[in-house]
């Protein structure tokens, strides 16, 4: 209601009757919800942190490579994440800690098609990884701790590329060597194909490894003979050829039941793997009975 009160200004009265409880009831409903967002924003923030998988924060750092095989419990610890199960098609991160535990091997690929085996009980760094795929361009340094590893180079070459370990550093020339770090550092190069050179940590000491050759270094750093080695790697390094994947599979992985998720927002969508191969239990033959002898029946409707 509106008057005019007694100094001439307008006054207002509050409504009364059935209209003025709609409006305070209109009011406490407006109220409570206010207070019911108050209270839940907080738990949608727990949920959606807690919600978030440890591949998606892998994919917001750089990501350089790809998890392309895997076998039994591989692991990495990419930077600002926790460490977590390694499947295939799993996004590979600039300073993130790869780990293969016993009986198990991994195989990465990095943006350049550089392949990286690592057999079991295994360790390495990914230190550096740019790369220009129209000038072909970049670098690659990989920090490797302890365990067995295979290189297969690819569009980096030379000075481009190091591989190093606590008692060498590796030159690729390419393009396919065989990298044994033992737990007190000392290393041993085995040459597939391509060349490789080596020096000490110190640069010292240099030597060039080519196919079907080898050399270990101590260490502390002293650099052996150039000896025959291997010309095949073993199984547990063994890489496949390369397929065609234009986009490196970076949006995809692959979780332990077989499906494929968004690795940038964590969505799951079915993307089954190769089907999974069951044993049907044996069916004892039966014998066939004879076949009836004479000319055939014929039967009429």
């Amino acid at each position: 209601m509106v008057g005019l009160g007694g100094n001439g200004r307008v006054a207002r009265s509050r409504p009364r009757g059935p209209k003025a409880v709609t409006i305070r009831v209109e009011m406490d409903a407006m109220l409570a919800s206010f207070r019911c967002l108050a209270v839940a924003l907080p738990v949608i923030a727990t949920i959606a942190a807690v919600a978030v998988p440890e591949s998606v924060l892998a994919a917001k750092a750089d990501t350089v490579g790809l998890v392309k095989q895997v076998k039994n419990d591989a692991f990495g610890t990419p930077p600002g994440a926790g460490r977590e199960k390694k499947l295939l098609r799993f996004p590979v991160a600039v300073d993130e800690l790869l780990e293969t535990d016993k009986q198990a091997n991994m195989l990465v690929e990095f943006l350049d098609e550089t392949t990286l085996a690592l057999g079991q009980n295994s360790r390495l760094r990914v230190d550096t990884m740019v790369y220009d795929p129209n000038a072909r361009k970049g670098a690659l340094v990989v920090d490797l701790t302890v365990g067995s590893f295979r290189f297969v180079s690819g569009k980096l070459q030379g000075g481009e590329v190091r591989l190093v370990t606590p008692s060498m550093i590796l030159g690729i020339r390419g393009s396919d060597a065989m990298i044994v770090v033992s737990p007190d550092g000392a290393t041993t190069v085995s040459v597939f194909s391509g060349v490789f050179s080596i020096s000490n940590r110190a640069g010292a000491a240099l030597a060039v490894v080519t196919a079907a050759k080898a050399v270990s270094v101590s260490g502390t750093g002293v650099i052996g003979a150039v000896v025959d080695g291997p010309t095949q790697p073993p199984i547990e390094l063994s890489i496949p050829a390369k397929r065609s994947d234009p986009d490196h599979g970076l949006d995809k992985a692959v979780d332990a039941e077989g499906y494929g998720g968004d690795v940038r927002t964590g969505r799951r969508i079915d993307l089954p793997m190769q089907p999974r191969m069951t044993i049907q239990p044996s069916i004892p033959s039966v014998p066939s009975s004879p076949m009836p002898s004479g000319p055939p029946k014929t039967f009429s409707r």
